[in-house]
């Protein structure tokens, strides 16, 4: 069955070799089916039926190049076009792919690379004074050069002694091109502060270059992350401290991902990074890297001195939010306790002598008492909160995450339930309890819970972050809740 946009608005393409234009005319049944194994071969992508009308355009104008009116010719080309870099296959993902970045996108993650990872790995690297980084999937390049403007203020007045590698590598040869030019329109900079463009940036006409001492330390080659084998010395894929690679694995199948993964792994040294974008991850299994979360982002490192696929909770003087609530999947023995810092603990401390305090300080104690795993404490701790405000739907969410991670699966469902008693729009309970829903097979209550929690969604702006989840968008998550939603109508066929 074809969809309704190409049976309602497109009999096919048929190209015009005098003008080379393209006109509708009815294509084999099986063509789509046929172009979309081709591109999920070489590229691991999946193409989602929304997207089809952008590739119905981008192969219409291959064809026309090459005088083709037949899809079954086409797709062959594909399959046998020759693997350099001006290949037929080049020129489709050229217009397949998005080239959407700007400079130090996601300002909760380069807050943590900033004060927390970076200055981690020039204090490791100290003795031999280097870093190498790779940001794959790099676009057209605001992402690498964000980092070694971030490590140019970091390793100042040092930064002659340091020897720093960025790599930055994309499967689009045309956004590869513009990141060498380093000239950015006035919209990559949204959200950057003017005093960050005026050392780094110099105008040109309408635009903006880079100066070079920063694009010095950024080099750029193609790659395509399913089909290339790495490591790889031979291309300097190895040994990297951090890799970044965001809002790529949304676009890949989940064998795909996870193939990627076990590569990354293998590149990184020992106690080195990988950070993805929000949600991600969710659900792919992790060998060889440790999921640290933080109250701004999570980050994954190469396997030190936990088990593989574990969490680590990390504390914050200042936690933000619960820090569990986007790692539901992931088995409770596998949380991996932390000490903390003695100045971090004073809150609870005074809990402790039995002090009274306002249900918004007990919350924030029984979150702290939470991030160390210490969870009889936290659970009595905001019990305490919602025993002073019973309309407290924060305190019983933040129970509720407590007795999952407890394995009191009940317990989770009934708090949960009476957070969305108090609070009948708070999106993060919803999707708890569909995750709890899921673990005790119960997938078409789960999928139930997901509906609401996307219409919630949909009905706020795609920019806004959402509570429990910061700093993850509402747009972020509905892509995440439709993915989930997909999971569960396939085990439910399946049964």
């Amino acid at each position: 069955m074809w969809p309704s946009w190409l049976q309602n608005h497109a009999d096919g393409i048929v190209c015009d070799q005098t003008h080379h234009q393209c006109v509708m005319k009815t294509p084999p049944l099986d063509w789509f089916d046929l172009l979309t194994k081709a591109v999920r071969q070489r590229a691991g992508w999946r193409i989602p039926e929304k997207d089809y009308p952008k590739l119905a355009k981008a192969v219409s104008e291959r064809m026309a190049v090459h005088h083709l009116d037949r899809y079954e010719d086409y797709v062959a080309l594909l399959q046998v076009d020759g693997k350099d870099d001006h290949s037929e296959w080049r020129e489709l993902v050229n217009r397949l792919t998005v080239q959407e970045s700007y400079f130090f996108r996601d300002k909760g993650q380069f807050a943590l690379l900033q004060e927390r990872i970076l200055p981690e790995l020039i204090h490791r690297n100290e003795a031999r004074r280097s870093l190498r980084i790779w940001s794959a999937g790099c676009s057209t390049g605001e992402e690498p050069y964000s980092i070694a403007i971030l490590l140019d203020d970091l390793l100042a007045p040092r930064n002659e002694d340091w020897k720093v590698s960025i790599l930055g590598t994309d499967i689009n040869d045309d956004a590869l091109l513009k990141a060498r030019r380093a000239i950015y329109a006035t919209w990559a900079f949204r959200g950057v502060s003017p005093g960050i463009q005026a050392r780094f940036f110099t105008p040109l006409r309408q635009e903006w270059q880079l100066n070079q001492r920063i694009r010095a330390r950024v080099q750029f080659q193609p790659g395509n992350l399913y089909m290339d084998p790495f490591p790889n010395p031979l291309k300097g894929l190895h040994d990297f401290d951090l890799i970044l690679c965001r809002n790529v694995f949304i676009y890949l199948h989940t064998d795909a991902v996870a193939s990627i993964l076990r590569k990354f792994a293998g590149c990184l040294s020992k106690g080195g990074y990988l950070l993805t974008a929000h949600t991600e991850l969710q659900g792919v299994p992790m060998e060889g890297l440790t999921a640290r979360v933080f109250p701004g982002s999570v980050i994954y490192q190469h396997q030190v001195d936990y088990p593989a696929g574990s969490i680590k909770m990390e504390l914050s003087p200042h936690p933000t939010a619960t820090v569990f609530a986007s790692h539901r999947r992931i088995p409770t023995r596998q949380v991996a306790r932390i000490q903390s810092p003695p100045e971090t603990l004073s809150l609870p401390a005074k809990a402790l002598e039995g002090e009274t305090h306002a249900p918004g300080d007990l919350l924030l104690t029984a979150r702290i008492y939470a991030n160390q795993g210490r969870y009889e404490e936290a659970s009595k701790t905001a019990q305490q909160a919602a025993g002073i405000d019973a309309t407290a739907g924060p305190a019983y969410f933040l129970l509720a995450q407590i007795a999952a991670h407890q394995g009191n699966l009940e317990g989770a469902r009934e708090m949960c339930m009476k957070t969305i008693y108090l609070e009948p729009r708070n999106v993060a309970a919803y999707l708890e309890l569909a995750f709890l829903c899921e673990q005790q097979n119960h997938q078409r209550r789960a999928g139930k819970m997901c509906a609401v929690a996307l219409d919630l969604l949909a009905a706020m702006p795609p920019e806004q972050t959402v509570e429990h989840y910061e700093p993850a968008t509402a747009g972020e998550l509905v892509a995440f809740v439709k993915r989930m939603l997909s999971e569960l109508d396939k085990k439910l066929h399946k049964v």
